[in-house]
């Protein structure tokens, strides 16, 4: 079985009845880290200040992202999506309204279930 973490094998002669002691488990690691990747706004996507817009991201990961986070300057982030099933490929939309004009910068992160990380380039807009 092969579900991210571990493998288990049985006896490599097939022709005998399986025996618990002849099994083997191998853990794997998984050293991928997740891609992220903002997807709304884009640099030339014009923004005006105490207008409403759904910010969004995806991530993917070949195990299964756990967490999808976008920050805006560096730091305060938006709500985490959580996700607790694995899902290779995941989005997430943010509502957010800009109180100041000048320019603002996002960045996506995203978290497999191996606590790799995998951030986003940024995206910098500006809002007049």
């Amino acid at each position: 079985m092969v579900d991210g973490s571990q493998v288990t094998t049985g006896p490599s002669d097939l022709t005998k009845p399986w025996d618990p002691k002849e099994a083997h488990i191998y853990r794997l690691e998984d050293r991928e880290a997740p891609t992220s990747a903002i997807t709304f706004p884009t640099p030339t996507t014009p923004l005006r200040k105490g207008t409403s817009y759904n910010i969004s991201a995806t991530a993917t990961d070949n195990v299964g992202v756990q967490s999808l986070v976008i920050l805006i300057n560096g730091g305060g982030n938006l709500t985490p999506k959580t996700f607790t099933q694995p899902s290779q490929s995941v989005q997430a939309t943010y509502a957010w309204v800009p109180t100041k004009k000048g320019q603002y910068k996002f960045q996506a992160m995203a978290k497999d279930f191996s606590n790799n990380q995998g951030p986003s380039t940024l995206v910098t807009v500006t809002v007049n």
